[in-house]
């Protein structure tokens, strides 16, 4: 007898130890300086993913004023997004300070401290 609805695929998990952050910190690490939100110049980074899971958003909020930087990424591959962070680091409109960057476990950047 005929299926009725096409056979589900298994998902198979990329191996990424390659892509793996080694000197990560928890978050729960983080000085109390920055989890106050006493200061200006601490930021806070994530990703906005887009339709189909290709494109994204890179966005830096810094945690005290609220003040966002974001920049589109075509695609999510980590050089692409660590040259978004990069870039949107170097070409901040008001010259803001940036004294701490927090990253989500979702920006998993290899060599993110080049």
């Amino acid at each position: 007898m005929p299926r009725q609805h096409p056979k589900q695929r298994k998902r198979v998990k990329q191996n990424t130890d390659n892509e793996a952050i080694t000197d990560k910190i928890n978050i729960s690490q983080r000085p109390e300086i920055v989890a106050q939100r006493s200061r200006i110049g601490d930021v806070e980074g994530d990703t906005i993913i887009g339709k189909q899971h290709k494109q994204a958003i890179v966005t830096l909020v810094e945690r005290k004023t609220g003040f966002l930087l974001m920049k589109k990424v075509e695609t999510k591959k980590a050089e692409i997004v660590r040259n978004a962070i990069v870039d949107l680091i170097k070409n901040n409109t008001i010259n803001m300070p940036i004294l701490t960057i927090t990253l989500t476990m979702v920006l998993n950047l290899p060599n993110i401290n080049r």
